[in-house]
């Protein structure tokens, strides 16, 4: 049963869909609460505008701006969107940064944890002495991860393809993409199943952690943790999405 059913049969709430065109051109504010084909919204959660070609016209950016200025409650709203792309990952590698969020104490037991995260810019310290990221990564790319600011899968580029796209990348575009140390996972054998067809495989493992977290006006009103998600993919395969068909969904289990 998908979701849209299942909140109508449950709990009888409606839902529609809509793109953020549908929004500007048929959507208003009524004493602050977006009003839809005569019907106050109270949710609105985003499958889409998480990526450039979503506000490719300025119809699309105002009906982003509507949803914004009203009362209903976004998922993501824009604050929490941008929290979560990898600029603010890479910013939260630096202890200055990370300090400002917790104690100096878990602070230092969380960067041990992060892998390399910098700018294409910035000045590292490599085996032959500080070097530009970017030139560093264009003769060493076998390490490294070039991440654009994108989410879904198949954004990413790996290892011998990173000094390609350095030679497209302007000067002015560097500051879009974060180049991030490559995680050498264990691997482990696993039979995943794709398209109905099972095969065993040499596979290495993504543990994830869900939240939720529910502000009003800035004013932070729950932060908790709602469970995991294990992506697990061949070994042989760079990107990690689900939903993009390079991985599958999987389960933990603990042994003693």
């Amino acid at each position: 049963m998908g979701l849209e059913q299942l909140l109508w049969d449950e709990h009888k709430i409606s839902t529609v869909r809509k793109t953020l065109t549908d929004v500007f051109e048929g959507g208003c504010l009524r004493q602050g609460h977006l009003v839809l084909e005569g019907k106050t919204v109270a949710l609105s959660y985003y499958r889409a505008g998480y990526t450039p070609d979503d506000y490719r016209t300025i119809e699309a950016v105002k009906g982003r701006q509507l949803i914004e200025s009203s009362s209903t409650i976004q998922v993501p709203d824009l604050q929490m969107q941008l929290a979560g792309m990898k600029k603010i990952q890479q910013v939260l590698t630096r202890p200055e940064i990370l300090s400002n969020f917790t104690s100096a104490e878990t602070s230092k037991h969380l960067l041990k944890t992060f892998a390399e995260m910098h700018t294409l810019d910035e000045i590292i310290e490599t085996p032959g002495g500080e070097m530009q990221a970017a030139e560093w990564v264009s003769v060493n790319p076998e390490n490294y991860v070039l991440k654009p600011q994108r989410e879904g899968g198949g954004n990413n580029y790996y290892g011998s393809e990173i000094p390609k796209i350095l030679k497209t990348i302007r000067q002015d575009e560097q500051n879009a993409y974060i180049l991030m140390e490559k995680i050498l996972a264990q691997t482990h054998s696993a039979v995943l199943v794709v398209n109905g067809r099972a095969e065993r495989l040499t596979s290495v493992s993504e543990v994830g952690r869900y939240g939720i977290c529910f502000a009003d006006n800035g004013v932070l009103k729950s932060n908790k943790d709602a469970g995991y998600l294990v992506r697990t993919k061949a070994e042989n395969i760079n990107e990690g999405g689900v939903c993009a068909g390079f991985a599958c969904l999987n389960s933990l289990v603990l042994e003693a």
